[in-house]
């Protein structure tokens, strides 16, 4: 009994000098007096536990209540984390022992593996396994859950964990859990590129949320495609919290990306609309808890920070919005303001990015080159050509300085070769578009790292579709020099069908067939035709006024009206670009 009451008394103590840690904690950059007080609270917590531990006849219950609190105070406050990985696999070892234990055992497991992810990302991944199998043999779903919704997220294939939380919260009937857990395979796919699944996991989320979008912004299409919608409201935020709110969050960002990718232009907005909208309320948590059906346990999930959820949306503005026309084009604005906040975030914590290997810098720095790199391209559009040289060269400075020019190398040799092709430099442009598709399908990934779980697993993604897309220019310059080949264009349309691509790359390509198949009139015609169709949804007006110039030249032979028709409005477009005066 003396030891009981002993015990208690120094874990009382420990958490007392814990506290006041926690209540220093923000004042010690603003106050640095305070630090040495902050020293030595946490020394004092680590020497009540280990009395604790010391005392003699300690129950099972109180021995690992005391190594937990151990292994915790030393991994918070010591800059060597072995003593606490060697406390915790201790516990973990003697509550393995006792099946009346597994509460202390998976917290056991919880703390072992947040330790280890920090020094050995493998051995942690080792543990979670063993987690989830002891988790499932002694059927306790909180636990089960909670093991591998944190294996996906340090896994370089989270959709089997993904897809067993799904089928056990299904059984389970926690919808919570089962909403969360489809949110992120849909992000899951989206950053794999696996768009058929993603296609079919957001019609399950949008069918389980009973999601219907906001009627003022999904308008009916437009009788003139070129017209701007000056007067778009925004969306009001919906009335979600805690997990619903996330997952509402992460269904509006993906099926933006899949709506973006379908031409479905209106949808595609509005989604990414009230995504930001939920973006920018500070008051949503980072952290939230989702009850447990015939579980007194709750389990908690952490979201990405704030920072990385506004750089995703504004980089996802740039990459749906790159019309070209008017002053300020939408896209170039957007990524004016996402550098800017980004410029802003960093310098309030410059000194933690410097000394950061890496998640956070990574994320900032993949989040800024795409920003940069969508800006550099919509300047080419506009023949703004000293603003887009600008541009690349921050972005290869940047991709030196945080050495991920091995990740961006493509896209930054695909912009070079934009540039060299709008100075009417084609043959430098194509050595610069060979050396892309050379690089692509290997080591090539560029946007999908912004929410990426582990840095890791950035390089065992692949980028097919900037394969095609230099390819695809290769190909418009031999049309244009009278050397495309009609075989390596239906190749390299095959290969389109293999890949998801972007509606522009389809549209390029059916341009190019059309050019080549100038000796049989009905099929240019047609071909041409969807092409046009294809740009005119996404928006493409550069295409769009070289196609009405092809289609003027086809019709000019048959069909002289419609032939004026289109030369017409070819020029009205160009004009609105600012390409004719």
């Amino acid at each position: 009994m003396v030891q009981t009451s002993q015990h208690a008394r120094l874990l009382a103590l420990a958490s007392g000098y814990i506290n006041t840690c926690n209540d220093l904690v923000p004042h010690l950059y603003t106050q640095s007096h305070l630090v040495s007080q902050y020293q030595h609270c946490s020394y004092l917590a680590i020497l009540s536990y280990k009395a604790s531990l010391e005392l003699p006849g300690l129950s099972p219950q109180q021995e690992l209540i005391s190594r937990l609190g151990l292994g915790q105070a030393l991994y918070d406050y010591t800059t060597d984390i072995s003593d606490a990985e060697h406390i915790v696999g201790r516990a973990l070892s003697k509550a393995s022992e006792d099946d009346s234990l597994a509460d202390y055992l998976f917290r056991a497991y919880e703390l072992h593996i947040r330790i280890s992810s920090n020094k050995n990302v493998r051995f942690a991944q080792s543990l979670l396994k063993r987690a989830i199998k002891d988790a499932e043999r002694k059927k306790r779903t909180d636990w089960f859950y909670q093991f591998n919704l944190a294996a996906a997220k340090c896994s370089s294939s989270p959709t089997t964990h993904l897809k067993a939380v799904i089928e056990a919260a299904r059984r389970n009937h926690d919808t919570d859990v089962h909403l969360l857990a489809l949110a992120e395979l849909a992000r899951s796919l989206a950053q794999g590129g696996d768009w058929k699944e993603c296609s079919t996991c957001i019609k399950e989320l949008e069918k389980m949320m009973s999601y219907v979008p906001l009627e003022h912004d999904v308008a009916a299409p437009q009788s003139n495609p070129d017209a701007m919608d000056e007067n778009a409201t925004a969306p009001s935020i919906r009335k979600e919290h805690g997990s619903r709110r996330y997952v509402l969050f992460i269904y509006l960002v993906v099926r933006s990306i899949l709506s973006g990718r379908s031409t479905e232009a209106a949808l595609a907005n509005a989604c990414l609309k009230e995504a930001k909208l939920l973006a920018d309320d500070d008051s949503q948590q980072r952290v939230f808890e989702m009850a447990i059906n015939g579980c007194t346990n709750t389990i908690a999930y952490q979201t990405p920070e704030q920072r990385q959820v506004n750089e995703y949306c504004y980089v996802l503005s740039c990459i749906i919005h790159r019309d070209p026309v008017g002053t300020m084009p939408f896209s170039l604005a957007c990524a004016r303001e996402g550098l800017a906040f980004i410029t802003d975030a960093s310098s309030d914590e410059a000194e933690h990015l410097e000394s950061a290997e890496g998640r956070e810098g990574t994320i900032d720095t993949n989040a800024e080159l795409a920003l940069r790199c969508s800006a550099t391209q919509v300047h080419i559009m506009r023949r703004e050509m000293e603003d887009a040289r600008g541009q690349l060269s921050k972005m290869v400075t940047l991709a030196r300085k945080r050495k991920t020019m091995k990740t961006w190398a493509p896209w930054l040799l695909m912009l070079e070769g934009f540039l060299l092709q709008a100075s009417n430099e084609e043959e430098a442009a194509r050595k610069y578009y060979e050396a892309v598709a050379m690089l692509c399908g290997r080591d090539a990934d560029t946007f999908n790292t912004l929410f990426q779980a582990t840095s890791s697993t950035a390089y065992d993604l692949q980028n097919d579709e900037l394969a095609v897309a230099a390819q695809t220019a290769t190909m418009v310059l031999d049309a244009g020099l009278n050397k495309a080949d009609i075989e390596a264009v239906k190749v390299l349309v095959e290969r389109t069908k293999r890949v998801q691509c972007s509606p522009q790359i389809h549209a390029v390509l059916k341009m190019v067939e059309g050019m080549l198949s100038k000796g049989t009139i009905t099929r240019s015609k047609h071909l041409l035709t969807q092409s046009l169709t294809l740009s005119s949804k996404s928006q493409d007006n550069y295409i769009r006024a070289f196609l009405f110039a092809l289609l003027h030249e086809v019709f000019s032979h048959s069909h002289e009206d419609q032939a004026l028709q289109m030369i017409q409005t070819g020029y009205a477009i160009s004009r609105k670009m600012g390409k004719v005066d």
